[in-house]
């Protein structure tokens, strides 16, 4: 499993594929961390708990929202209550299989600051 400020990240899977950019320097400030295509696209802030997204990425959620995107934020506590793996199920097409789903995600987790 791979964490983002504490947040696993999706690497691939079935039915789903992601783009997380490497280096933010060579995207618009704000933009979010994580962009997720399944049955349709995601675009996805990753926080710590206790931290809200910046003006920018604010600014960011708010556009992607006005042009019908699914924008979210999600935070460690989204992982641990299973919130991002349903949210992976639906985008997979299997809302009901989120714990098989889950499961063969291959998942790691990296350092805050980038590091894996």
């Amino acid at each position: 499993m791979s964490r983002a400020g504490g947040i696993p990240v999706v690497h691939g899977g079935e039915d789903v594929n992601w783009y997380h950019t490497h280096n933010s320097k060579h995207s618009p400030g704000g933009f979010p961390d994580l962009v997720i295509a399944g049955r349709w696209v995601k675009y996805v802030e990753l926080k710590r708990q206790k931290e809200n997204p910046t003006r920018a990425q604010r600014e960011w959620i708010a556009a992607l929202e006005a042009a019908g995107a699914d924008v979210g934020v999600w935070r460690p506590a989204d992982w641990l209550d299973g919130r991002v793996r349903w949210e992976l199920a639906r985008l997979a097409g299997r809302p009901r299989g989120a714990a098989r789903l889950a499961e063969n995600f291959p998942l790691t987790f990296a350092a805050p600051g980038g590091a894996a």
